[in-house]
């Protein structure tokens, strides 16, 4: 397989397994698969970049090829987490008897706060990433 069409694969499954993940999950904590198509729409802004940024990631760190692969796993958890953690407010739809309203309500409060903190992380690590990348293609 040509190099660019490896790359371009990496970068699509990437891309969309992050995107999918985000709506399986929140559809499976709502209830809704409407829910969830929903919410994705409303969070687009932070959830497409984020996924952008995990993609593009994913590709230099198949560049590199070297021993990254926590760091990829790290990224990887920090982007499902965040998008776990801006949609766990429903797991008080499940358990209303656990008195979690608290933590629902901050968790609702702090989404958007969450969904930004990933995506300045994540571009951060795509820099790290391209800059790593850079050095060593010039050696």
């Amino acid at each position: 397989m040509n190099q660019k069409i490896r790359l371009f694969v990496v970068f699509v499954l990437a891309f969309l397994g992050l995107l999918l993940l985000n709506v399986f999950i929140v559809a499976i904590l709502s209830r809704s698969l409407d829910f969830a198509l929903e919410q994705f729409s409303s969070l687009k802004v932070f959830l497409i970049p984020i996924a952008i940024s995990f993609g593009l990631q994913a590709v230099l760190y198949y560049l590199i090829k070297e021993k990254s692969s926590i760091m990829m796993l790290g990224s990887g958890s920090m982007n499902t987490g965040t998008m776990i953690a801006c949609c766990a407010h429903h797991v008080a739809d499940l358990f209303p008897f656990l008195a979690i309203g608290g933590l629902s309500s901050f968790l609702v409060y702090s989404q958007k706060y969450l969904l930004l903190g990933a995506l300045i992380l994540n571009w951060l690590l795509v820099l790290f990433l391209y800059k790593k990348f850079r050095g060593i293609h010039e050696k």
